[in-house]
């Protein structure tokens, strides 16, 4: 943790970050998270999971953690948005995958105020009512505009979100955007 602390010390404000996790089996007996976590694949050995915190620009580790590997990523989040505010990494945005997805964890980033960059689920009722609203499709749909350095077809909306806290205060997300994507060649 201190060199992970002297290397805060060097990242710039707004600094872009990954959030990675894999999961490890292992043979020890001793270490709780080795204890505590089930393999996922019904093998006799127990699992832990390992999370990586790393920069974009000079792909640096910023923070690493293990977790029993019955933890999914969306509980362990809370966890590394803790440990990373206080390790002094309170103002890098961090970019997940789908397994961060919870509301849970997006209501979470708004009341912080953390930057974020969150993949999500098809299937997740805002995602899939933009995508059902472009109708039905062989090629490109007409209201997605193409990037020509990285060849994807895009659209990008406003979402309006508010939190409400355990009060009756309520916190509006500030910039709360969905992007959608579309490749021609993978048809993803």
């Amino acid at each position: 943790m201190d060199l992970l602390r002297l290397h805060a010390a060097r990242l710039s404000c707004g600094e872009v970050c990954a959030v990675d996790s894999t999961s490890r089996s292992a043979y020890g007996r001793s270490l709780a998270d080795i204890k505590w976590g089930k393999n996922k694949e019904r093998l006799p050995l127990k699992q832990t999971v390992e999370v990586v915190v790393y920069t974009l620009s000079g792909h640096m580790p910023v923070y690493y953690r293990t977790f029993p590997g019955n933890i999914p990523d969306s509980r362990s989040l809370e966890t590394i948005l803790t440990d990373l505010e206080h390790a002094g990494f309170a103002d890098v945005i961090l970019v997940t995958d789908r397994g961060y997805e919870k509301l849970r964890n997006l209501e979470k980033y708004i009341l912080k105020g953390q930057a974020m960059i969150m993949g999500a689920k098809v299937q997740q009722t805002e995602v899939l009512s933009r995508i059902t609203s472009l109708g039905e499709f062989n090629a490109r749909p007409e209201e997605l505009a193409i990037d020509p350095a990285t060849r994807l077809y895009y659209k990008q909306y406003e979402l309006d979100y508010e939190v409400q806290s355990k009060g009756h205060s309520v916190k509006k997300a500030d910039r709360l955007k969905l992007n959608l994507y579309y490749d021609s060649i993978r048809r993803s």
